[in-house]
């Protein structure tokens, strides 16, 4: 049987790995000193998410059948 291609990631997936790993423990650190910040964190991200889903709705709404 032929072995499978290289597990390996290209280098720029690599880094972008490392770079969002970093940024992932400098913000979770960040959250832990300031816990009001990650609340404010949330509601902002839910407010984005919701503005989104509201302007699919309307879309959906005003120009196809129902689902």
């Amino acid at each position: 049987m032929q072995q499978a291609a290289s597990a390996t990631l290209p280098g720029r997936a690599r880094t972008l790995g490392v770079v969002a790993g970093i940024a992932s423990l400098i913000l979770g650190i960040v959250e832990h000193v300031f816990p009001g910040l990650a609340l404010l964190t949330w509601i902002f991200l839910f407010a984005i998410a919701f503005q989104f889903i509201g302007i699919d709705r309307l879309i959906a709404g005003s120009t196809g059948p129902p689902y």
